[in-house]
């Protein structure tokens, strides 16, 4: 429960996210099992899979508030909160895709590399 001056704002069991977070998890192992041939790099798309909800929900958990003091209250519930959710899981899906992006681009893959 968050309090605001204009009332509690209840944070329901269903709004966990631990659902989304699963799914993200396993599609990041997919994606590494099927985009990746290092292991230590699917590793590290798996733990950041935990790891990238995160900045897109502190967003939500500092707009939610703000929207039912100073909006709509509406608005931070039923399909404006679904629709909050895919878009905090989209962002998460395209930042795991971008660290992939960052650690290819940083370490070449061993096959590429020509010895001199």
């Amino acid at each position: 429960m968050i309090t605001i001056p204009s009332g509690p704002l209840n944070v329901a069991e269903a709004c966990s996210g631990i659902r989304s977070l699963l799914t993200l998890v396993t599609l990041a192992i997919i994606y590494g099992y099927l985009m990746e041939r290092r292991i230590w790099v699917r590793v590290i798309l798996a733990c950041s899979a935990v790891r990238s909800p995160w900045p897109p929900m502190s967003f939500a958990f500092l707009a939610q508030p703000l929207v039912t003091q100073y909006g709509d209250p509406a608005l931070a519930e039923g399909f404006y909160h679904a629709l909050g959710g895919w878009a905090i899981f989209v962002v998460a899906l395209i930042m795991l895709f971008a660290v992939h992006r960052v650690i290819t681009l940083i370490w070449k893959d061993g096959a590429e590399v020509k010895p001199a």
